[in-house]
Formats: structure tokens, sequence, C-alpha cells
């Protein structure tokens, strides 16, 4: 049975922190304004926010989603920005949503890519490690909010980007964190959100092609964000839930994963990379990550 929703305008309000450079105290007042205009035209609240003009780094308590924190900095300020925490510790997370070509979900078929052919099985490896920039389609944040009757509703900011086929979709989550024969490997359904995803605004590609982007927020009661973690978020275009049943269906997934809480991460360079959070952010917007 699906699982209830609660409709987005009557979310509580929930804390985020961003980073964006902020240079001057106009640069300030911007974000200010366009803040208040965007949560004034959506009816959403905005009950506090801060800046750290030193760190870069600003503090939001409202109930807008981060998705459109992020879109209205970005554009109609023209000025990067990243998402640095949700919520408190463990309360957060997030899924890369891909599309899987039927030559991945082969080669990990045959044994992890036992191709005949080395340059083949080499490409094909590739989409086994990291994120391939040609197959992200979407993102999906989560957040778990303690509610007065002590239990927990987790609320669900999507965002698919880049799908050839338009409508409504789908999203449920799966009991396997396993996607490595895309989303077929997920295992059985644990949740299925029945608040359908829209996805028809025509997105502008070099190509041909048309592709589409669309986005849903609400929230689902009784849900912990801890129970989630290592499990898979799959989205489909077929009302059922059913993935890869027809020539028309459009499966996306990715494994959940714990994502920074409110003020837990203040990183101004990766670890990982040595790059800085501005170097990654081009990276994840070259990846089809645009609400990074």
């Amino acid at each position: 049975m699906p699982e209830s929703t609660v409709d987005a305008n009557s979310l509580p309000l929930f804390e985020a922190t961003y980073a964006t450079p902020m240079d001057c105290e106009s640069c300030i007042d911007s974000i200010k304004t366009n803040l208040h205009d965007t949560s004034k035209s959506a009816d959403y609240k905005i009950d506090d926010l801060k800046f750290d003009q030193n760190a870069n780094l600003f503090y939001l308590k409202s109930n807008i989603p981060p998705s459109m924190v992020l879109e209205t900095v970005t554009k109609n300020l023209g000025k990067d920005v990243v998402l640095r925490g949700t919520g408190g510790g463990g309360d957060g997370a997030v899924s890369i949503l891909e599309a899987f070509t039927e030559k991945y979900s082969a080669c990990a078929t045959a044994g992890r890519g036992a191709s005949n052919n080395p340059t083949e099985f080499q490409e094909m490896k590739k989409r086994f490690i990291g994120v391939n920039e040609n197959s992200v389609k979407g993102l999906v944040r989560m957040v778990s909010l303690d509610t007065s009757n002590n239990t927990s509703n987790t609320y669900f900011d999507i965002t698919v980007n880049g799908v050839d086929r338009p409508g409504l979709y789908y999203s449920s989550i799966h009991a396997n964190g396993d996607i490595s024969n895309g989303c077929l490997s997920t295992g059985p359904i644990l949740h299925k959100l029945d608040h359908p995803i829209k996805v028809v605004t025509p997105i502008n590609v070099s190509n041909d092609k048309k592709l589409y982007k669309g986005s849903a927020f609400f929230g689902v009661p009784n849900m912990n964000v801890g129970d989630l973690i290592g499990r898979s978020f799959v989205i489909t275009n077929n009302p059922n839930h059913e993935i890869g049943k027809s020539g028309d269906s459009v499966n996306i997934c990715g494994v959940i994963a714990r994502s920074a809480g409110i003020w837990e991460n203040d990183k101004q360079v990766c670890a990982c990379s040595g790059k800085t959070i501005w170097e990654e952010r081009k990276d994840a917007i070259k990846k089809n990550i645009d609400n990074y």
C-alpha cells in the first residue's frame, strides 16, 4: 500500500546551511530579498535567516525546499551556491539518481564485465566507479523532523532532470542498496510514495533530442531517515512502480546515503579530491547534478 504524504505547504520549519560567495553587504541584501520574495510567492515561511560573510555561509530556518533555495540564488542572482547541511546529525540523506543502460546491466550480469573485448570492458567498468556524467537524471534530498507525538516524519525534495519521456513519475524505496544491475537489483519495494512527480518542463539540450525535468516536495508520516540509509530510491514512469515492464518504461535509481547535518560540514576543500567546493560544484553541474 502506498505511503500517505503531507502537502508541502503544511511542512514544518527545518534548518539548513548554504555556502555562497558573499563579497559585500549588497550580496547579502540581494539574497535576503530574493529568498523572502520566493517564500511569499510560493506561500512558504522563513523563521530565521543569518549570514556569516567571512565563512561565505548563510543559515536558513524555513520550510522552503532546498532545491528552490538553490534555484533562487543561482538563477536570480547568478551566484554559485551549495547546500552544506540540513537538520541535526543523522537526520539527512541524499540519493543521486542514475539511468542504467542495457550494456551496463549486461556487463554487471556477466560477472561484472566478463567481456571478450578488453577495451569495451574498461569502458564498461568506468560505470562502476563514481558517477557517470551521462547517466545522472535526478537527485533526492531527505530530512527527518520530530513531531509533537514523538514520531518522525521524513520530507523528500525530489528533482528529476533529463528524462526523455514527459508525464507523471512515481517514487519508491527498495530494500537493497545494490545497483550493480541497475534498478533491477534493488530488491523488493519497502515503501511506495503516493505523491506523483510531474515531469513536463522541457530543458535545453545541444541536440534535437527532447528532454524533460520536474520536481516534487512532500513529507511521509512515521518514517525516519535512519531506517533508509543503505537502501535504494527508485523512480519510474510506471504508475504501479514496476521496473522495466515495457519498452516505454523509464527507470532511475540511486543508493540512499547519509548527508551532513546542520553545521556538520564547513569544509572549503574536499579531502578526497583536493578540489574546492566551487570546483566540485562545477563538476557536479557537468554530471547533471544541478541542485548540488
